[in-house]
């Protein structure tokens, strides 16, 4: 059928625009057959779609309500298999995060909806721990990127620079103490993160202040 039709616009264009009865006649039969093979085209087509399975690895067979909602709920369950803490990230937000961190806004993850405690968060939680007594921000990004995260860099980013707002870490770039504000993110790849302890609440920085 896209043999013949491809072959009938062929002709079409090879033979142009008839000045003769006879022709014309036979350029518009031309582009009956054109047409008639372009819906064989598409019939088929539509054939193949409705009769389309979806396989996840493994051979397991999904089904679901139409091809293209099936390919989604299988995309999303070898998401899920592959990178199980993945939905922890999946926002995108993460940059008007970064900006308002930036910004040295200490309720910058408000715009992924959070407003607990910072270090509370389950990314903030998870970059602690791992942070440990010191990372660099490229090695950082390396852990959370792959294995079971596979988290975006802008969400990593944003955490590390909400964490620096709110005194829970410091970081170093080429041995010297630098601020969120003096950060891009080429830079913050090659500054050294470290836990700070103890970290201030905001009542006692105001009192303080006092």
């Amino acid at each position: 059928a896209i043999a013949s039709a491809v072959a009938a616009e062929e002709t079409i264009t090879f033979k142009g625009n008839p000045s003769g009865q006879e022709g014309k006649d036979a350029r518009s039969a031309m582009v009956t057959r054109q047409a008639t093979e372009e819906g064989k085209v598409r019939d088929a087509t539509d054939a193949i779609v409705v009769g389309a399975r979806v396989f996840l690895s493994g051979g397991q067979e999904r089904s679901g309500n139409g091809l293209n909602a099936t390919v989604k709920d299988a995309a999303g369950d070898v998401l899920s298999r592959l990178y199980p803490k993945f939905h922890i990230a999946d926002n995108s937000n993460w940059p008007t995060v970064w900006k308002r961190a930036k910004e040295g806004n200490p309720d910058a993850l408000s715009s992924v909806g959070y407003t607990g405690d910072p270090d509370k968060h389950p990314i903030a939680a998870e970059l602690l721990r791992y942070i440990g007594a010191g990372k660099k921000g490229n090695e950082i990004v390396g852990h959370f990127s792959a294995g079971q995260y596979g988290w975006p860099k802008d969400a990593i980013d944003a955490v590390l620079a909400v964490l620096l707002v709110s005194g829970h870490l410091s970081a170093r770039l080429q041995g010297k103490a630098v601020s969120v504000s003096e950060l891009d993110q080429k830079k913050s790849g090659q500054a050294e993160y470290r836990i700070q302890h103890p970290v201030l609440t905001a009542a006692q920085k105001l009192r303080i202040r006092k």
